[in-house]
């Protein structure tokens, strides 16, 4: 994930790259037009009109015609004057000649980027990224290269912050919205501390799983229980009971296993949170390893799910968490077919299913007599299944998209199936 972050950032930067790449190449064609001294491969200072930020900044020379905010042409050589490699420097001219505080921002990650660039491919070509025909991870450097990477990535963050510590939040960015869904209300401080938490946790348990290749021993998942406790104490430590409940309600793994059983259902926030509790609860002393507390949560999901529920939103539950459901509801607006039209094929597939259990588990009939019944019943679903899709163009799709089912009713027992497609995202 860290790896993902950090590649992610590069993109990002990399979208403001072109100012400066502009304001570089333009400025030198200037420069050398009118006889002027370009930078020199010594790093000394070049020689520059007698102007300020702001003068240049005004739009005087059209030179280049890249606008600016206000509809003016900006100076060429205004990159040349706010910078000469001194990354605080640029930043108080950038602020000094008016540029927005996103603007700065965005010129400022560029150009840190850009420093950063030849670090990053010397790594990467630790990785060998041209052999395409090769599986291609973060996770496959060795562990020097991994440690330089953690290193990088630090460096890189910890300038980025100190460069625009200065300058107001960014208020179109969408960090707080995203902090709030992660963390709930959390101060900043704590979210950073939290942060750190799980960062340094993290590229320990990263550790535990590259030295295992792949194969996890007694001593490894050991090894991650102790990590997974100690990070857990850390937290506890860290925040009040309330500020802890807000946080896992949003972030721990319990809570992400929650969501992804509801599918369909909306649960009100209400019911999220009572049925949070008692799945919490039953799974309580279930953790000694990360895997077995996933094995535990699964029952204890569905235990709590029942017992918050009321009879009636639990039989919502089962119905709209149901893939046969999903897929017949999915499929069903795909073909714009009356409401209720889901309800009538899962209702149609677990009456025959019952049916099919009934005739084969019917120790009194024959082979042949199976058999026939099941392939007669196996008809009757067909023509109900026909004409509440619509026609042969419904009942087709269904037969792709979740309708395997019809095949098994005529297969002798024992008999290998290839499953239905699913709806993408089920």
């Amino acid at each position: 994930m860290k790896a993902l972050a950090f590649v992610l950032i590069v993109s990002l930067v990399g979208n403001a790259a072109w100012i400066v790449l502009h304001f570089r190449e333009v400025s030198a064609r200037d420069h050398a037009a009118r006889g002027g001294e370009v930078q020199r491969p010594d790093g000394e200072p070049r020689s520059t009109p007698d102007a300020s930020a702001k003068d240049l900044a005004s739009g005087s020379n059209e030179v280049g015609k890249v606008l600016g905010t206000d509809g003016k042409a900006i100076n060429p050589q205004v990159w040349s004057q706010l910078f000469d490699g001194d990354l605080k420097g640029l930043v108080a001219r950038l602020k000094a000649a008016g540029f927005p505080s996103t603007t700065i921002r965005a010129i400022v990650m560029a150009e840190v980027g850009n420093q950063f660039s030849e670090r990053r491919k010397a790594l990467l070509s630790k990785m060998n990224v041209d052999a395409y025909w090769r599986s291609f991870s973060m996770r496959s450097m060795d562990a020097a290269a991994a440690e330089e990477n953690r290193a990088l990535q630090k460096e890189y963050a910890a300038l980025i912050k100190d460069l625009l510590s200065e300058l107001p939040p960014d208020t179109d960015s969408n960090t707080d919205a995203v902090q709030r869904r992660m963390y709930g209300n959390l101060s900043s401080e704590k979210i950073r501390l939290l942060n750190q938490i799980n960062s340094d946790y993290g590229e320990l348990t990263q550790e535990v799983h590259r030295n295992s290749q792949g194969l996890l021993l007694p001593e490894d998942r050991e090894k991650l229980a102790f990590l997974e406790k100690e990070k857990q104490a850390d937290i506890e430590n860290l925040l009040t009971p309330a500020e802890r409940l807000e946080y896992e309600l949003r972030s721990s793994r319990l809570a992400n296993s929650l969501r992804s059983r509801f599918n369909g259902f909306e649960p009100s926030e209400a019911e999220f949170r009572a049925i949070y509790s008692a799945a919490k609860l039953e799974t309580t002393g279930n953790q000694s390893t990360p895997s077995a507390a996933g094995l535990g949560q699964n029952n204890a999901i569905l235990n709590a799910i029942k017992s918050t529920l009321t009879p009636e939103r639990f039989a919502e539950y089962q119905r709209l968490s149901n893939p046969s459901y999903a897929t017949a509801n999915r499929l069903a607006a795909r073909l714009s077919l009356p409401a209720g039209t889901a309800d009538r094929l899962v209702a149609i597939e677990r009456d025959t299913q019952n049916q099919a259990a009934a005739i084969r588990g019917n120790a009194s009939l024959t082979n042949d007599q199976r058999a026939a019944q099941l392939k007669e019943l196996a008809a009757r679903a067909t023509q109900q299944l026909t004409s509440s899709l619509g026609g042969d163009r419904g009942m087709e799709a269904y037969r792709q998209y979740g309708g395997g089912w019809l095949r098994t009713l005529t297969i002798p027992q024992g008999t290998t199936v290839v499953p239905a497609v699913r709806l993408p995202g089920h």
